[in-house]
C-alpha cells in the first residue's frame, strides 16, 4: 500500500515496455527522434502516467530515468551525458511536470463536483476526519 512501491513497479513494467519498443525500432534504419517520442508517449508514457493522480505530486528518481534512458538511446549519447542538456536538446519536459500537471487536474476536478456525487462526499469526509486528527493531536 505504498505509493513508492507503486510508483517503482510502474518505472519496471515501462522499462520492459521501452525495451520491446527498441527491439521493434531496430529494424528500421534511421527514425527520426519525433518519431520516436511520439510513439514513446503513446506506447510507454501512458504506462508510466497510470495512477499519477494520486502520487503524482512526489517526485521519484527511478521514474524520471525511464526518460533519461530512452533519451540517451535514441540519440546515441554517453550514459554520462548530462541529463537536463539531453532533455532542452530534445525539447522534452521532465516527467515530473507531466505528473504534476495530471494529479492537480484531478484534485480540482473533484473540488468542482457537485456535493451530491459520492467522489464528493468522500473527499468531504476524508478532509473531516484529518481535520478532527489534527486537531486531537493539537
Amino acid at each position: 500500500m505504498s505509493m513508492f512501491k507503486m510508483a517503482e513497479c510502474i518505472s519496471v513494467k515501462v522499462k520492459k515496455a521501452l525495451t520491446h519498443l527498441f527491439n521493434c525500432l531496430h529494424s528500421l534504419p534511421c527514425i527520426p527522434y519525433k518519431t520516436f517520442f511520439k510513439t514513446f508517449d503513446s506506447k510507454v508514457s501512458c504506462i508510466l502516467l497510470y495512477g499519477t493522480e494520486l502520487w503524482g505530486l512526489t517526485s521519484h528518481s527511478f521514474t524520471e530515468q525511464v526518460q533519461i534512458y530512452a533519451c540517451k538511446r535514441v540519440l546515441g549519447a554517453n550514459q554520462t551525458a548530462c541529463n537536463d542538456a539531453l532533455l532542452a536538446d530534445l525539447g522534452r519536459f521532465p516527467m515530473f511536470i507531466y505528473f504534476a500537471g495530471r494529479s492537480i487536474k484531478f484534485w480540482l476536478r473533484i473540488l468542482s463536483l457537485p456535493n451530491d456525487r459520492y467522489l464528493k462526499l468522500c473527499y468531504n469526509m476524508f478532509c473531516f476526519i484529518m481535520i478532527i486528527l489534527v486537531v486531537q493531536t493539537g
